[in-house]
């Protein structure tokens, strides 16, 4: 019975490993130069993976502020080997197809640290939970400085800016909790 379950595990993670595999070699692979930074990757379950070029967290936070006007943007404040951090992420892809689905001006970007982490490994980690949304790989000084403007600290981290530009750091606890309702409700 052992070797069995072994076998089908084997077979799952071949398969696992193959679908990774196709996911990363359909996306183009060219640079492109973004107000964010360079464009690495798109990948097919609409999600853009970039490499940050902003210096500071109050810069990049303008930056996005700039690039979405008068949409409601949840930050995802994440870490590769953070366990809570994987185990929120299906639950920002439900709100985010749900989000879409309803034509909802909202934007999910995810901003990893480098911190003791690589940009393969970041990589890999968006395709395996073919997360969508804007992702950004961050240095982990700017991570620090965004902590510190908003006032928080630790994996998951989520914030939400509104439509108007303001801030929230305390609507999302844990993206479980948050509904398309809930979202609509901040939108004002």
């Amino acid at each position: 019975m052992g070797q069995e379950n072994l076998r089908i595990e084997i077979g799952n993670l071949t398969a696992k490993q193959a679908k990774l595999k196709d996911i990363l070699d359909s996306s183009p692979t060219e640079l492109k130069q973004t107000s964010f930074g360079s464009l690495i990757k798109e990948l097919p379950f609409d999600a853009s993976l970039l490499l940050n070029n902003t210096k500071t967290g109050a810069e990049l936070l303008q930056t996005i502020k700039a690039k979405y006007p008068n949409k409601l943007v949840l930050l995802d404040i994440w870490a590769t080997w953070c366990g809570p951090c994987l185990d929120q992420m299906p639950y920002g892809k439900k709100l985010h197809h749900q989000a879409k689905e309803a034509k909802l001006p909202v934007e999910f970007i995810y901003l990893c640290t480098d911190a003791s982490s690589d940009q393969q490994k970041w990589v890999n980690k968006v395709a395996e939970l073919e997360q969508p949304g804007t992702h950004l790989f961050v240095g982990n000084t700017v991570i620090s400085e965004l902590f510190t403007l908003f006032n928080r600290s630790g994996f998951p981290t989520y914030v939400v800016i509104k439509p108007n530009g303001e801030i929230d750091t305390k609507a999302i606890s844990w993206m479980s909790a948050v509904t398309l309702e809930k979202l609509k409700e901040m939108m004002n």
